[in-house]
């Protein structure tokens, strides 16, 4: 692993930190990916269309989603506060009834379910994620001693939709990246189709609720649990479908921007939302118990 900011040169697919403190990234390759689903793909939905080709340019993503240490790190240097409640969901994983409801007294460190360390933060909204990213590139911005630091500029920023689905897809065109069906093997997912409900705790999935990263197997990009765990905030804002969407993998950043998107599925709901076209919705300041995120990074 390298240690260093300087990656305009490393090799495509190469892990690097830009600091002690930073994320592990892994660069991804340009190319050029559909993104979408075709109309015949079992359980699509309408705002997963029209599939459309999209040209990527090369950037960086986290190996894994962002873990409760490294979220609590920058907590602490920062004094950010993230404790105003956390959506929850009132069922047990492996029922098919329940409800969801704010709890004041959930947050990210107490999410309503026991985690370790290496475990995903939750109950965190895509302002707090905007907020770790500004922290990062300051940090960044000071170790490479730069004349101007600013916060709001810099490398780190979260992952473009186009830029999220062409990683977690990893070159495969298949609703799962691993192929065209999903299994317990594969990710930490909740409930098969209810009813009949089966146990959460299946196969290789050993947990009712979050699991450490990488427990599972990454695509063939490199990283870790793009499908299950946790859904990961992106940058664009919300639309319906995607015509008039970017063809650049840019940011979609007019539209419904008070809903952000937030693909990737998580621990609760069945293998069909596993799939990289499906896609969710929240306000920016949503917290809730199913959702952190990732980071990118520019490369130039």
């Amino acid at each position: 692993m390298l240690l260093g900011s300087s990656v305009l040169a490393i090799e495509q697919g190469t892990i690097f930190r830009d600091c002690p403190e930073c994320p592990e990234m892994i660069t991804i390759p340009a190319g050029t990916f559909l993104m979408g689903s075709p109309p015949s793909e079992t359980s699509r939905n309408d705002n997963e269309g029209p599939q459309h080709p999209v040209a990527m340019r090369a950037f960086a993503i986290g190996v894994y989603d962002i873990t409760r240490v490294e979220y609590s790190t920058f907590i602490r240097e920062t004094g950010h506060s993230s404790n105003d409640g956390c959506i929850v969901w009132t069922g047990k994983p492996v029922e098919a009834t329940g409800s969801l409801y704010k709890d004041t007294s959930k947050d990210w460190r107490n999410p309503g379910f026991l985690q370790t360390e290496r475990d995903p933060v939750v109950c965190v909204s895509w302002e707090d994620a905007q907020a770790y990213v500004r922290w990062l590139n300051g940090k960044l911005c000071r170790l490479q001693k730069a004349h101007s630091c600013s916060n709001e500029t810099g490398p780190y920023r979260l992952p473009t939709e186009a830029e999220w689905q062409y990683a977690a897809r990893g070159g495969t065109g298949t609703p799962y990246y691993w192929g065209i069906r999903a299994t317990h093997d594969d990710a930490n997912y909740g409930m098969e189709k209810c009813p009949p409900c089966a146990s959460l705790i299946q196969g290789q999935d050993l947990w009712e609720f979050t699991s450490p990263v990488g427990s599972f197997a990454p695509n063939s990009f490199g990283l870790f649990d793009v499908s299950g765990n946790v859904y990961q905030w992106v940058e664009d804002c919300w639309h319906d479908n995607y015509v008039g969407a970017p063809t650049d993998g840019t940011a979609w950043t007019t539209g419904e921007c008070k809903f952000r998107v937030s693909p990737g599925s998580d621990w609760l709901e069945d293998a069909s939302y596993l799939r990289v076209a499906y896609r969710d919705l929240g306000t920016p300041d949503e917290k809730n118990q199913f959702t952190g995120f990732r980071i990118a990074r520019t490369l130039n």
